[in-house]
């Protein structure tokens, strides 16, 4: 019996987008504890501190076309080196910045061309250019690198503030995350087998497009907030010392499980249905954390963690496959374009919830508008999956 599932070549196509796409997102995450100590920094509300973030959200967005064009015109070794470069100069720059306005350019706009020149788009690309077959469990096996990322580079950058101050620990970070981009990006085929990427407008007319879009944007503006509000969130609830710190690793450790599992099941179930069943996930994750007592107990984010973690996994594998599904012959177009709306969604939803705690005081109406945009989520999908 021949149990082998993927031959040298495409595993190693899998290790070097593991490392690209869980080093983006390791360093995207780790945003949520460098934000409380900016804050410190330079005395600044949520709400201009956030909006560091939420450019780097709105760049994705912007950049995704381009970066889908480069990685099918050059190839992924090409995109992943320039990325590595890009990510250093960023993070370098940032080291330096004397004021909001220079994290904007820095972190907002820099070193957001180069996360997202190794990061989703170009993985997504990679995965469905290189595997004809297995794409869900290709996908999920190099997106368990998130979680790998989160934990690794959020518990290294908690250590690194702790003992040295957020500048220098955001110029090691960034030395660290270049030199292993650069590296691994040696493991990608020399030769890019693609589909030529053109932006194919077209798929604006079809209404499916739209359904797929506002469920895809409503659920990354759910985790894109989420993430990066989370320990000031944990804070606010009374938690203390490491434990919001924590909570960001151990969604990255059932992370890992949920992006296997899920990719995985959508090759042998409705990748609908799946994703139906980590949104209710995702929802009642919210409500516990919603409803929590005060101080929140250690137990309480323990559980949030596990079960919020392992369904966020699903959406790395099941978005592209979902997407996949609907727009087989204009995928790199359609996922282009989808990119966009997220990143202007994550955009909104980032600077809302930090507005929201600059008026209020409190996160709890943003945690609601959370569990509502997860319920418009399925909505969406739904409607642009029902049958004529």
């Amino acid at each position: 019996m021949n149990i082998k599932v993927f031959n040298k070549y495409e595993l190693y196509t899998i290790i070097a987008c593991f490392f690209g796409i869980g080093i983006c997102y390791g360093i995207q995450y780790s945003f949520s504890i460098f934000f409380v100590e900016i804050i410190k920094s330079f005395n600044s509300s949520n709400s201009s501190a956030s909006m560091i973030f939420a450019i780097t959200l709105l760049m994705y967005g912007i950049y995704a076309p381009f970066a889908g064009f480069i990685t099918n015109r050059f190839g992924g070794r090409t995109v992943f080196k320039f990325g590595s470069i890009v990510i250093f100069i960023g993070f370098l720059l940032s080291s330096l910045a004397d004021n909001m306005l220079h994290l904007y350019l820095t972190l907002g706009i820099i070193t957001s061309i180069g996360i997202n020149s190794a990061g989703f788009i170009p993985v997504t690309l990679i995965i469905s250019n290189n595997f004809q077959e297995k794409k869900g469990f290709a996908m999920g096996l190099a997106s368990t690198g998130v979680g790998v990322g989160v934990v690794v580079i959020s518990l290294l950058s908690e250590f690194l503030i702790k003992s040295y101050g957020w500048r220098i620990s955001m110029l090691i970070v960034g030395l660290i995350s270049s030199i292993l981009i650069f590296v691994s990006s040696n493991f990608l085929p020399a030769t890019n087998k693609s589909f030529p990427f053109k932006l194919n407008l077209s798929v604006l007319g079809n209404k499916n497009f739209w359904y797929i879009q506002f469920g895809m944007t409503f659920s990354s503006m759910t985790t894109q907030g989420l993430m990066l509000h989370l320990v000031s969130y944990f804070i606010e609830k009374g938690s203390k010392g490491l434990i919001p710190a924590i909570s960001i690793s151990i969604i990255g450790v059932t992370g890992i499980l949920g992006r296997v599992v899920w990719g995985f099941m959508s090759d042998h179930f409705k990748p609908l249905r799946l994703y139906i069943a980590a949104c209710f996930m995702v929802v009642l994750s919210l409500l516990l954390i919603l409803f929590s007592d005060i101080p929140i107990p250690e137990s309480t984010v323990l559980i949030f963690s596990i079960i919020y973690g392992f369904a966020y996994g699903s959406f790395a594998p099941l978005f592209p496959i979902l997407a996949f599904h609907k727009f087989k012959n204009d995928f790199g177009s359609a996922m282009g374009l989808l990119a966009v709306g997220n990143g202007i969604g994550s955009f909104i939803t980032i600077y809302l919830m930090g507005y929201i705690r600059d008026v209020t005081g409190s996160y709890e109406i943003s945690i609601i508008f959370l569990i509502i945009l997860t319920a418009l989520s399925v909505v969406s999908y739904m409607l642009g999956f029902k049958k004529s």
